[in-house]
């Protein structure tokens, strides 16, 4: 996933962790990821730095 997506290992690994932590993905037995939804859609609200 990192090489396809042109990211760090390290840091791909500590991202897939945490949407395993939120219930956004899961794994299999066998490693496998999966999303448990047919889409995901994401607010992200960002604030000028202080």
């Amino acid at each position: 996933m990192a090489r396809n997506l042109g990211r760090d290992y390290k840091n791909v690994h500590t991202d897939v962790a945490h949407l395993i932590d939120l219930g956004l993905l899961e794994k299999n037995e066998r490693g496998e990821l999966s999303a448990p939804y047919d889409e995901m859609v994401i607010h992200a609200f960002v604030r000028d730095a202080a």
